[in-house]
């Protein structure tokens, strides 16, 4: 039936759809800078929001070589895009990958392995070795205090679970973890980062065109909180339960 075949063009138009919405958030932005109004401002931080949530999908396909079929094209693609996403798709390859093949293991699967902000599971008390980032992932009183909180503290730590995928991809490309895939570490390594810097310039830009330190500080929270509803499905769909 054709199920499995690739449909490039078909990709394509829900990239440009997708991109779009970046687009009318940055043009809240900056409308709302020429109106004075920093409600239209918000609406377009609430866009980007949605945006990078979107954007995440797709990139989770597209990382997955489901665009074109051909691994350095849906690859290129992907590394290109992070100038939108500002996540790294080779440190998500090597994560992601290792993650499908020893799914939810405790000490191996980094994606079930939140300490000391939220545990899945009581064998996390008392500290566990991380075999994925190869140290110990400590049960001190910071990680008691926040996990015996963490029914209170679920969807505010998930609103700004994107910081979390700033920092490991940046602690992946700039060399402090090791690559599995070393190969395709050093190959895109230099232009992963180039994207990734322009990512940062033009939420920056965005952000500062708010008149205050406090709508600033909101814009940043709204968009993150909104794209952080994404990170609850992907909780939801991965812990496992009952």
């Amino acid at each position: 039936d054709g199920l499995f075949d690739s449909r490039p063009y078909w990709h394509l138009a829900l990239y440009i759809r997708i991109v779009a919405m970046w687009a009318a958030g940055v043009a809240c932005v900056v409308a709302g800078r020429n109106r004075g109004s920093v409600g239209v401002q918000l609406f377009g931080a609430a866009l980007i929001g949605f945006f990078w949530q979107q954007f995440a999908l797709f990139a989770h396909d597209g990382c997955h070589n489901s665009l074109t079929h051909v691994r350095a094209t849906d690859y290129m693609v992907m590394v290109c895009s992070t100038g939108l996403l500002g996540i790294s798709p080779t440190w998500w390859k090597d994560s992601h990958n290792h993650h499908h093949v020893i799914t939810n293991s405790i000490d191996c699967d980094q994606d079930i392995q939140h300490l000391p902000f939220l545990s899945v599971s009581e064998k996390y008390f008392g500290g566990v070795r991380s075999k994925y980032h190869r140290k110990v992932l400590p049960w001190d009183a910071f990680s008691k205090f926040m996990v015996s909180r963490q029914h209170l503290l679920y969807i505010p730590i998930m609103m700004l679970a994107r910081v979390n995928l700033y920092v490991q991809s940046f602690v992946f490309l700039l060399g402090f973890a090791e690559a599995r895939d070393v190969a395709t570490y050093k190959t895109h390594k230099k232009l992963e980062l180039f994207s990734m810097s322009l990512f940062y310039v033009w939420f920056s830009w965005a952000t500062l065109q708010l008149p205050t330190a406090a709508t600033r500080a909101a814009f940043v929270l709204i968009s993150h909180a909104v794209s952080g509803m994404l990170h609850v499905q992907i909780t939801i769909s991965h812990f496992s339960m009952d």
